[in-house]
């Protein structure tokens, strides 16, 4: 039997804000909706995705869609 331990996503309240990504630049996360708004940008095939959400998370690591 194999126990999955994945939570929903609760970013930490300091993560709240803008911050500084020394190969990005500036990133602004949100604590309310555990999402990276802006900052990160992907670009794959001919389309760009520029904000992320957290759709899970364990102990250590965010999975982010």
């Amino acid at each position: 039997m194999f126990l999955n331990l994945v939570a929903p996503c609760t970013f930490l309240t300091e993560w709240d804000g803008l911050w500084y990504d020394s190969r990005k630049k500036e990133v602004t996360l949100s604590q309310t909706t555990s999402a990276v708004l802006s900052g990160w940008t992907v670009n794959a095939y001919a389309s760009s995705v520029t904000s992320w959400t957290c759709v899970e998370q364990s102990a250590d690591a965010y999975l982010m869609k």
